[in-house]
Order: structure tokens, then sequence, then C-alpha cells
């Protein structure tokens, strides 16, 4: 008993000097990330397609305005109101300088200024394209892809990524600047179709081509930036998943440091990875919600993952990838067949009938089959809303299984943005909660509880505003809002002060946590 004791003291030892070292790390690599993007927002007034691209991943990470506002202002220095470009040159129109920028800024904003501005660049391609007097560049064809994708032009779509791949013999000048093409786009394609698996594979046939040549002692690129395009497109690939996690080794010899979107990765690289080879699904059944995108097709929206807007979750979900996890959503009902190979399931603001024309309630075999998932050790994320904002009679059965009611109330109401009103404290030493001390939670439904069910969070008025719970070897989270939305963690909108977005952090970390001990 007592070898055993040493080996397992040794063993928490170890782990926790590997966390040490890579908390030391990534410390020092998001200062030198900081210290460069703070350069190009002082420095840089006419930033090209790599600044742009270094500033927008900083913004994904440390969700602070800033970084936004100045992709914004970038953009609105070339636009009008009515999304006409001024100044726009025949480079910049090659490299499409813009035109991803715009698309990202309307996919945040909606502002149908950046979508104007898009769509004319796309338009020039097409009549360039028509009169086959175009040579696009690789940024070009991914800015087309992209815009494509956002439109779901299939066949322009599957055309330009034909036209990619086939770009496969690239010389070693455009090696790096070609990979980074390849790994910008596949977030773009049908996942798992077979245009996707051409990609993937693309990119894992490059990976292993660069991790021979590094052995043999030869070099690809000739340039520093070339070298650093390179080391972003293979940590890119892994984070996400399209190759496999030892091609990081093969980055990290490739990079040299001083290209932002380089850094980024690699500082992502150096985070810790709790949810590896672990799903997290969110559910699109009971919330559903359809409206009509910018060319007319039905979308679902409203708490999605890819939905970069106000009401997405696109920051919490990059939480969860940068952690680890693999993010995935379930458009069908529960049942033990459909969560069977998810780690965490979520289910935030079921439908009400003015929010959908069929609306889908919770039963119980849908109860049965959720709690029978969290029994054998699933972690669960119930997130309501207010009531009138969401159909509480039937989500308060399901919570009813794991000692919590949602109460029929509202509170948190904030007039014209008096932030303070919304404003909740947590105190050292929350269990879920480790960094985050002042959050911005408005207008939600407060909590009623019985065992197992415990409090983790009050308001002011000592009303219990978070829960957990334990079903067998599972876990549950319970609130009464979707509080974690681009809105409120995104930077764009709520004050500094505010630490909505690494509360979002702390939730995917306990998350994890809860997966770690049921494996014990």
């Amino acid at each position: 008993m007592r070898k055993k004791s040493r080996c397992l003291l040794i063993l928490s030892l170890c782990n926790l000097l590997v966390v040490l070292l890579a908390n030391s790390l990534y410390a020092q690599t998001s200062e030198e990330q900081e210290k460069q993007a703070v350069a190009i927002l002082e420095n840089t007034k006419n930033p090209g397609q790599i600044e742009l691209s270094g500033i927008e991943g900083v913004w994904s990470r440390t969700a602070k305005g800033i970084y936004y506002k100045y992709l914004q202002q970038t953009a609105d220095a070339v636009l009008n109101k009515e999304g006409e470009i001024q100044g726009y040159t025949i480079a910049d129109f090659q490299d499409a300088r813009y035109g991803q920028l715009f698309l990202l800024l309307y996919k945040v904003s909606g502002q149908q200024k950046y979508y104007k501005a898009a769509t004319r660049i796309w338009s020039s391609y097409q009549e360039q394209k028509s009169t086959a007097k175009a040579h696009y560049t690789d940024q070009a064809l991914v800015f087309i892809l992209k815009y494509a994708a956002l439109v779901q032009d299939k066949i322009t779509l599957e055309e330009t990524a034909f036209e990619l791949l086939k770009r496969g013999r690239q010389s070693s000048k455009e090696e790096a600047a070609y990979a980074v093409a390849l790994v910008d786009v596949v977030e773009n394609l049908p996942s798992g179709s077979a245009l996707y698996r051409s990609f993937t594979t693309e990119l894992q046939r490059r990976a292993i081509l660069t991790e021979q040549n590094q052995a043999a002692g030869k070099s690809v690129v000739v340039k520093t930036e070339n070298s650093d395009l390179l080391a972003y497109s293979l940590a890119k690939a892994v984070r996400l998943g399209y190759i496999k996690p030892a091609y990081l080794k093969t980055a990290r010899k490739a990079y040299r440091g001083k290209l932002l979107p380089a850094l980024n990765e690699m500082l992502l690289a150096s985070l810790p990875k709790p949810g590896l080879g672990k799903t997290v699904l969110l559910d699109s059944y009971f919330n559903n919600e359809i409206k009509k995108d910018q060319s007319g097709h039905e979308m679902s929206w409203h708490y999605k993952w890819e939905e970069l807007a106000n009401g997405g979750f696109s920051m919490w979900g990059t939480q969860f990838n940068n952690a680890g996890f693999k993010t995935s959503t379930l458009y069908a009902a529960p049942t033990a067949e459909n969560l069977k190979k998810a780690s965490a399931y979520i289910i935030v603001d079921p439908d009400t009938e003015k929010e959908t024309k069929d609306p889908k309630y919770i039963l119980p075999k849908h109860i049965q089959s959720i709690t029978d998932w969290v029994k054998a050790g699933g972690v669960l994320v119930l997130m309501a809303n207010d009531t009138g904002n969401v159909e509480l009679e039937h989500f308060n059965h399901l919570a009813r299984a794991f000692g919590v009611q949602f109460n029929l109330d509202s509170k948190g109401r904030v007039i014209n943005n008096n932030y303070p009103q919304g404003e909740i404290r947590v105190a050292a030493g929350n269990p879920v909660l480790k960094k985050a001390r002042q959050l911005y939670i408005k207008e939600y439904s407060s909590l009623k509880l019985q065992a197992p069910a415990r409090s983790v969070l009050k308001d002011k008025d000592k009303d219990d505003v978070m829960a957990v719970s334990k079903l067998g070897k599972g876990s549950v989270f319970i609130i009464g809002d979707p509080w974690l939305y681009n809105e409120y963690v995104d930077g764009r909108k709520l004050p500094a002060a505010y630490d909505n977005f690494t509360a979002g952090a702390d939730l995917v970390n306990w998350i994890a946590e809860q997966l770690a001990v049921r494996k014990r």
C-alpha cells in the first residue's frame, strides 16, 4: 500500500510539473502574441492578409474588443455606407485582401454593407471567370469558396475546391502559402463528404512529406515567413483534427515566431487538452428556430456553434475546441444511440410555439434516454431562459430528475445597457467558476433546488442562479439563461470588467474535470 501511495504521489507531482510548465510556456507565448498584435494595431495602417488573419486569431482567443474594432476600422476605411469599395487596387483584388475580412464582419455583425462589399468582389471574380481572363491566387480561391459556402452555391464551391486541389504541384516558394489555403477552407466543406476527405488527405500527405524532409535535413521553404506559414498550416490542421496530433512536433520544428498567425496557432497548441478525444454535443432538436439567410435559404439559428453573430455560440465552441473537445450538433431526438458517442450534451432554450411552427417538447422517453446516459457518466448542461422566452413546462420535467426546477420568473432586468443591473459577483473558491469573478447575466430564470442538486452561485437577492447535480457516474450543470452567447462574451459590447468569456473557459474545464473523475 505504501509503495502504491508513493507511486501515486510521484505521478501527481509529475502531472503538476507538466501543468506548471505548460502554463509557463502559455504565459510567455501569450505575452509575445499580444505584443505583436499591439504593434500591428499601433503601426500598421494598411494591413495585408497575414496581419488581418493574425488579429482575427488574437480576438478569437482573447475576446478583447480592441482587436475586432481594428478589423472593423480597417474595412470601414475603404467602404461607404452602401458597401461600395473606395480605392480598391488590382493588387488588393488579386490577393483577396479585403474579401475574407468583409465576410467575417458580415457574419459577426450582420451589417449589410459588408455583405454588399463581399458580393461586389465575388461578382468581379465571376465576371473574370466568364471571360477566362483571370488567374486567381490561392487566397482569392479561398475567398470564392467561403462566399460560395455562405450563399450555399454548391456548384461554385465544388468547382473552386477542385481547382484548389489541382494546384498541389506548387513550387517550393509557394508551398507554405498553398498549405495555408488548404487548411483555411476545410471548415467550409461539408463534413464527412468526399471533398472534405480529399482535403484532409492532402493535408496529411503534406505533413508526412514535411516530416520526411525535416528528418533528411532538407527544407521545403526558403524564408522565415514561409516556414512560419507552414507551421501555421500544420498546427491548425492538428488543432481541428484534420491530421494526427503527432505532427504538432513537425510544426514546432518549422516555427520561427515571426508571423502572428503562426504564433496564434502555436499558442493554442500549448494549451492543456483535457477534452482530447471527447465530443460535446449541442442540441438542435428542442432548440431549432428557423429563419431565412441573406440568400433566402432556410437555416437553423440561435445558440449554434457555427453562428458568429450575437446569438451564436461560436466563441464558446472555440473554447471547447481549444481544450481538445470536438464540437458537434444533434438535430435529432436524444436517443440512447444518438448520445452514445457524446461525453457532454448541452440543451439550451427549448422552443416555444411562438418561436417555431413545430416545437419539439421534452417527453418522458427523452428524459429516460438522457438520465440513463448521465447515470453512465455523461455530463449534461441545461440552459433555460426567463419565463416567456423558453418552453419551461417540459424542460422542468427533465430538470426535476436532477433536483432542479426553473422558477417562472425573469430576474436581472437591465434598462438601456445599465450593466450593473445584470451584475453577479462570484466568490473565490467557486467549484465551477475558478477564475471568473464578475459576471453579467440578464433576464434569467432563478432556480429552486432539492437534493441531489446544490447551489454554486446566488444573486444579490440570495436566489439560486447556477446549480450542479449528480446522478450515477454523471454530472449536471444548470442555469436559467444561455448567458455564454457571443453578444456577452466576444468583447464587442460588454465592458471589459465582466468575465463572461473567462467563465466560458471555466465551464469547459469543469466539464473536463467531471469526465476525468468518471474514469477513476
